[in-house]
């Protein structure tokens, strides 16, 4: 039984017998996936011969260091890669005007054609109030809660009806979705997130505590072996990493008056600090959770591992569920940066000017600034030393997205 988290070594004996488990994670969104953002909308593009209007859908233009969003301003929309289109889908009214109703719509950028096309709209009805989606290779998985929002801007939380889950499958090369049923299970009713994937499926967190795998071919969903911590949930390729406050019991089944199994973590000695989060993982090709053990603080999610950046970095280790202190970095990194990866490093995002990435092959660090002098939101690697940065706005007024090139990042 394992009662604390051990601290293993980094070298390269460590890395090396370590190195065919590690896999890709998605940035934390809601540690909940992969692209919630606070506030996206058009941006008027600059006068052009004295004429201010948005670019037609589809029209070639120059973006400049920013890409105008093409439809009609909106808050925490999914905004994702697919490897050759950005896709920007549904998101709310902003908080500006009344009612903040779910929208849709959304639109697809091409970077290499610099273009702008709409996409077809997926027919929920009604829309979905967060949407959360995951890309697989050939389609977009999207999960969301259909919402009828009639609230007003200073309500702190949503009305919604009917509430529930509502999945689609979104395929960019025929345009097309497909409206795909639930998992079967009543936690449906209490809603849902896409917390990233694992074997080509999207790991679905529903109802809070339960995981499903969906196929997105075949539409067949396989239920997950129940985690031992469920307040937070995020996923790669194929490890799954559980963040919790309390672990669970071993058994649901098991009475709650029963004696604690030794399988159960205890608490430690008096004396002890109480430990507030614990984490446990499910490795690639395993139907067994490592036993929950304590962290010191919520981790970060990039594709490939969880990293507690401050105030010293820490990889968590997918396979034995272990913290591996990392080298100095040559900045401080913050306690929450915003994190993502680029082929075989990841890139931290701690504050306005710097860009810092870390090689886990080499054990190295580097660093370089950005021009436009602020931190983004959710940056997103789409090859060729290029980030999609997504930049969040007061409520009520317009945001961007920006390609940008950080061509000393790790090079």
């Amino acid at each position: 039984m394992r009662h604390g988290m051990r601290v293993v070594g980094s070298g390269p004996g460590a890395q090396s017998a370590r190195r065919t488990a590690r896999s890709r994670w998605p940035l934390w969104a809601a540690c909940l996936g992969v692209g919630a953002v606070a506030v996206v909308g058009t941006i008027a593009t600059r006068p052009n011969d004295g004429d201010p209007r948005q670019p037609e859908l589809g029209a070639l233009h120059d973006p400049g260091p920013e890409l105008r969003l093409p439809i009609p301003p909106r808050a925490s929309p999914l905004v994702t890669w697919t490897g050759r289109e950005i896709v920007v889908f549904g998101g709310r009214d902003p908080v500006v005007g009344l009612p903040r109703r779910p929208r849709d719509d959304g639109a697809a950028h091409a970077p290499s054609a610099r273009r702008w096309r709409p996409i077809t709209a997926p027919g929920f009805a009604p829309a979905l109030l967060r949407p959360s989606g995951v890309w697989l290779g050939s389609a977009l998985v999207v999960v969301g809660q259909p919402c009828d929002d009639q609230s007003g801007p200073d309500d702190d939380t949503e009305h919604c009806e009917p509430g529930g889950l509502a999945v689609g499958v979104y395929e960019p090369e025929r345009d097309r979705w497909r409206i795909v049923q639930p998992p079967p299970t009543p936690a449906v009713e209490v809603g849902g997130n896409v917390v990233g994937q694992r074997d080509g499926a999207a790991v679905v967190a529903v109802g809070g505590d339960e995981l499903w795998l969906l196929d997105p071919v075949t539409e067949h969903w396989s239920p997950v072996p129940r985690a031992p911590v469920t307040d937070r949930f995020c996923a790669d390729h194929e490890n799954i990493i559980a963040i919790g406050v309390q672990p669970r019991p071993a058994s649901r089944d098991q009475d709650p008056s029963a004696s604690p199994s030794d399988d159960t973590p205890q608490a430690g000695p008096a004396s002890e600090p109480p430990t507030h989060l614990w984490s446990a993982t499910l490795p690639a090709g395993s139907d067994d959770w490592t036993p929950p053990a304590p962290i010191p603080t919520a981790p970060v999610c990039a594709e490939g591992t969880a990293y507690i950046p401050a105030p010293t970095p820490l990889r968590l280790d997918p396979v034995d569920n272990t913290l591996v202190p990392l080298p100095p970095p040559p900045i401080a990194l913050g306690t929450a940066p915003v994190v993502t990866t680029a082929d075989d490093r990841v890139v931290f995002w701690p504050d306005d000017r710097s860009a810092v990435s870390f090689t886990p092959s080499t054990q190295q660090w580097r660093i370089t600034e950005h021009e436009n002098g602020r931190r983004p939101d959710v940056a997103i690697w789409i090859g060729e030393e290029q980030f999609l940065l997504v930049n969040e706005e007061a409520p009520g007024y317009t945001a961007h997205l920006r390609l940008e090139t950080l061509p000393t990042v790790g090079s």
